[in-house]
């Protein structure tokens, strides 16, 4: 046998006795003896498939026990989130706090200051209440009688102006194309449009009608929605109707008709036969009531 065959089986191990003292008179063989034990150090551990699977198991177990949160924590986390989310929405938002009225519906309303409000029917207003010690400011869309307390400046706003008090009573109308201030006690600034304010007093008004600035005097001391009635002078007859349709949740059709027309009288809150009768009768008009829907003819 050729000496390399028998070097290669006692790298392998598989050599006799006979053969490896053969071997060892090659001149070759105290090399690769050395070789052979220095090999031994680098040879890799024996693999325990078994045992190695169990070891990973383990190591995975424990590793999902650190990580695991348990459910109350979890629900806490999501709470602390939800609360975060809410303060940093409440920090960049106004807070306004509004009231609104439907129709048919009006509503008395106390302000942080114990100022007395009453909307008409189809009103918005909203204010900040957590600003209010440093500005007593209202918004308006609609009709309100205000009984304003002493104290700082109160202000009205509108889109059509505002109006701006220390401590009295008005009433002011915002509705499309008519913007109406009318002071009952003290004295009112009622600036239009950006304008130059102006000073009305007791029993005094102005209106703005269709752009078109008025001043008028008033003998009553309240407005007369709160006593269930609507009191109208040299007023476009369509307003009239669009009142009549917030006080009684109507619909009117009216399109056979000059809706244009100036009309000055009034009508009851409490009676639609009657109401109809008061706004008709004067122009020589016909209604007819079907369900909620009203026509009014020639």
């Amino acid at each position: 046998m050729k000496k390399e065959n028998l070097f290669l089986r006692w790298l392998d191990h598989s050599l006799s006795e006979a053969d490896r003292t053969a071997l060892q008179d090659d001149e070759r063989f105290s090399a690769y003896e050395k070789i052979s034990q220095a090999a031994q150090y680098f040879r890799a551990p024996e693999f325990d498939a078994s045992s190695s699977y169990d070891r990973l198991r383990l190591k995975q177990q424990q590793e999902t026990k650190v990580r695991q949160l348990k459910p109350w924590r979890i629900a806490s986390a999501i709470a602390a989130i939800l609360v975060l989310g809410f303060l940093v929405v409440n920090m960049t938002a106004d807070d306004l706090t509004t009231y609104s009225t439907a129709t048919t519906e009006s509503l008395e309303i106390t302000l942080p200051d114990y100022s007395a409000v009453q909307l008409n029917a189809g009103t918005t207003l909203s204010f900040n209440e957590e600003k209010w010690q440093d500005a007593r400011d209202v918004s308006l869309d609609g009709e309100a009688h205000f009984k304003v307390a002493k104290g700082s400046t109160f202000t009205v706003k509108t889109e059509a102006g505002t109006v701006q008090v220390l401590g009295t009573e008005f009433n002011v109308i915002h509705r499309e194309g008519l913007f109406e201030v009318t002071c009952y006690e003290g004295r009112v600034a009622v600036a239009i449009n950006g304008k130059e304010a102006v000073e009305i007093t007791a029993g005094q008004g102005i209106k703005l009608l269709n752009n078109k600035a008025s001043r008028f005097e008033t003998a009553v001391s309240n407005p007369s929605w709160i006593n269930n009635k609507s009191v109208f002078k040299s007023t476009p007859y369509h307003m009239i109707l669009a009142e009549l349709e917030r006080h009684y949740a109507i619909k009117v059709d009216a399109s056979a008709i000059d809706k244009s027309v100036i009309f000055t009288g009034s009508f009851t809150h409490q009676d639609l036969e009657t109401a109809l009768k008061a706004v008709t009768d004067p122009l020589q008009l016909k209604y007819k009531i079907d369900g909620d829907r009203v026509t009014i003819t020639k």
